[in-house]
């Protein structure tokens, strides 16, 4: 509501040029205008006032200073956050079962997120003090939290129902990772019924394996008969050293496990040594029965493993195992090799034979509209034909119909289209509760409970409501929540909100510093975190730009600055480090941006191999398409596309692949 004495003033101005006002009728506007800035200015006074008394209040209640917390508390009654005062405060007191105060808060914010959050901690407590009939009072179903379940069902264990508990612990026991300590006792229990058998405990090793948890395998076979345990062992073994895989070796395994071990040995094996994997599975085709998806994903190891060493060999390994292209998958990767080697009529023809679905794709459109301008396909009409494909990819706002606009010189589309939302949807979300205290928690710094709100709040609302939602977002510049409702409502075409020019400054800054395009920083950092400064991924890259800690340092010391990991969640931080990184890729590749942004993704000393493996020079959208990584190719390809975005949001001149570009030159 801020704009709102500005566009009065504007509408005085206008009346008054068109003679349509007296000068008393502007007195009483310019009167009603005070009013409403001397209005807006106490509530925003009022509601600082809150903030500071709500964050007092926290600072109180962690002290032990009840008095003072009380006190600031009691002006709190009808603050958004004041339910997070009694959240924190009941929490403090869980070990001395307040059940009574637990069932009013329960009571009163019934399906809010807090409950949710309070009814968990209970249900930990109660577990925790073995309170099992209490426990499963309180239980609730959607409950996904795996340490809760197992405490669940050791409630239900210990309350007479040992059958039933036994029965689901077996869906929890068959995960390939560490499980929480909670289900130990429970494991213990399944361990020694009936219905645990060693089948399931292999099937939980084999699991183990395939993620890498050894540790955890090692702990399953000391769990399997002794006579299960040294296939185990040479299970456990063979993934740490595939190359020791032989026939012999394949053949003393027992057969009821042995496709499995094959299967896994060979694709770790192909990896490394592809022909050697090759050898081996044509010998175990014969010898042994491997199903389908055992072989697709030998195969597209050993097609990984050829392409990183020679793109011609795993194109003629994959003619000579697929011959008519049934498998999709492999045919697609044939396409892919293909075209990195120029054979532009087999592009097109092993086009035509992916299924329809597919063959429709903008991806295959557009290379089946190129493979067609490059082999001169008569008659004429199929020439056509490859105009028609493009022009109408060229509509699309994406990767492709940019490519397409290239190739027929005509501009992009961008399809830019304001939200079209209702006054009365926007106040509805406006004062709902739940969004109510997701402002405020964003204005007192508590981003995580904030976020977590949000998207409570955005669970419980019609779909139809949600671009209301993201405009709220957007206008309190809570970006990242902006574009995931956005997402969620699969409303595509705002691009303001999809697309924010977000810290400007910082990103300008750096981009000039660095001599790198500002659209090109935008959208790595778009890609990268969506604009969510506390982003945190699994592999531990932190920040908009997704830096991985032990780059940030060596990236800081070469800048001549401090560094430490909590900085990396400041967005000035974070834009100057990654940014500095990125500039240094893109001199390393010689001013590159595609083989950079690769770099940037999957590290310069993979680009560099991927590189060395080809041996002709190729054209930037068949290098692109020819990543062997599905995430980097998919990477490069939402970047360049959001450099274009970018431009358009930043009224600039832009072009998908830049001139120099154009080609990737081998040395």
């Amino acid at each position: 509501m801020r704009p709102l004495p500005q566009l009065y003033g504007i509408l005085i101005i206008m009346l008054l040029f068109c003679g349509t006002v007296s000068a008393t009728q502007i007195t009483s506007q310019q009167k009603t205008i005070q009013q409403a800035t001397e209005s807006l200015s106490s509530s925003d006074i009022a509601k600082e006032k809150q903030r500071t008394q709500y964050k007092n209040a926290l600072r109180y209640l962690k002290s032990g200073q009840m008095k003072s917390y009380y006190a600031s508390k009691q002006s709190l009654h009808n603050y958004p956050l004041k339910p997070y005062l009694d959240y924190n405060e009941i929490k403090r007191k869980l070990r001395h079962l307040p059940y009574k105060r637990v069932d009013a808060f329960l009571n009163e914010n019934q399906d809010e997120y807090l409950a949710n959050q309070l009814r968990k901690r209970w249900l930990n407590t109660l577990a925790k003090q073995r309170l099992w009939n209490k426990y499963l009072l309180y239980w609730d179903t959607t409950i996904s939290s795996t340490r809760l379940q197992c405490y669940h069902l050791l409630a239900l264990y210990h309350t007479g129902n040992k059958t039933q508990a036994l029965e689901q612990t077996t869906k929890l026991w068959l995960k390939g990772n560490s499980r929480p300590t909670s289900c130990d006792p429970l494991f213990n229990h399944w361990l020694h019924s009936e219905h645990s058998q060693p089948d399931l405990v292999w099937q939980r090793l084999d699991l183990a394996i395939k993620a890498g948890n050894l540790s955890l395998a090692r702990y399953l076979r000391k769990q399997l008969p002794k006579s299960m345990q040294k296939t185990a062992g040479q299970y456990i073994q063979l993934h740490r050293k595939p190359e020791r895989l032989t026939l012999k070796k394949i053949a003393s395994l027992p057969e009821n496990q042995r496709s499995n071990i094959i299967a896994h040995t060979l694709k770790r094996l192909a990896y490394r040594k592809p022909q050697k994997a090759r050898e081996l599975f044509h010998a175990s085709q014969q010898q042994w029965q491997l199903t389908d998806k055992q072989q697709q994903l030998i195969t597209h190891a050993i097609t990984v493993g050829y392409q990183r060493q020679s793109p011609r060999q795993a194109l003629s390994w994959l003619i000579q195992f697929d011959p008519n292209g049934d498998n999709t998958k492999l045919l697609e990767w044939r396409i892919r090799l293909a075209l990195a080697q120029n054979q532009w009529q087999s592009v097109y023809q092993w086009i035509l034979l992916l299924p329809e679905e597919q063959q429709q794709s903008n991806r295959w459109l557009y290379w089946r509209a190129k493979a067609q301008q490059r082999i001169g396909l008569q008659p004429i009409q199929l020439q056509w034909q490859s105009d028609a494909i493009l022009a109408n990819l060229a509509t699309n706002r994406d990767y492709y119909g940019f490519l397409a606009a290239d190739l027929l010189n005509i501009d992009y589309q961008m399809q830019d289209a304001p939200l079209d939302i209702s006054q009365e949807t926007y106040h509805s979300i406006e004062t709902m509760p739940g969004f109510q205290r997701a402002v405020e928690l964003f204005a007192v710094g508590d981003v995580t409970s904030a976020r977590n709100e949000w998207r409570y709040a955005s669970n419980t609302i019609p779909k139809e409501h949600l671009t209301a939602a993201a405009k709220l977002a957007e206008q309190l510049q809570l970006h990242n929540t902006a574009i995931r409702s956005m997402i969620k409502a699969k409303a595509w075409n705002n691009l303001s909100i999809r697309f924010p020019l977000a810290y400007e400054q910082n990103i300008n800054g750096t981009a000039t510093k660095e001599d790198i395009d500002i659209n090109w920083l935008y959208a790595i950092a778009r890609q990268e975190s969506a604009f969510a400064a506390d982003a945190k991924s699994s592999a531990g890259a932190l920040g908009l730009l997704q830096i991985m800690p032990r780059t940030a340092k060596q990236t800081a010391k070469s800048l001549g600055i401090g560094y430490s990991r909590h900085k990396l969640l400041r967005p000035a931080t974070n834009i100057k480090l990654g940014g500095h990184y990125l500039g240094s890729l893109y001199r390393k590749f010689d001013g590159n941006r595609v083989l950079a942004t690769a770099a940037y993704n999957a590290g310069p000393h993979r680009v560099r191999q991927w590189l060395a493996k080809h041996e002709q020079t190729l054209e930037t959208d068949v290098w692109v398409e020819s990543i062997p990584f599905k995430e980097t190719r998919h990477y490069v390809q939402n970047v360049l596309a959001f450099s274009v975005i970018y431009a358009y949001r930043r009224n600039e001149e832009s072009q998908l692949v830049l001139l120099n570009e154009n080609n990737i030159v081998f040395n």
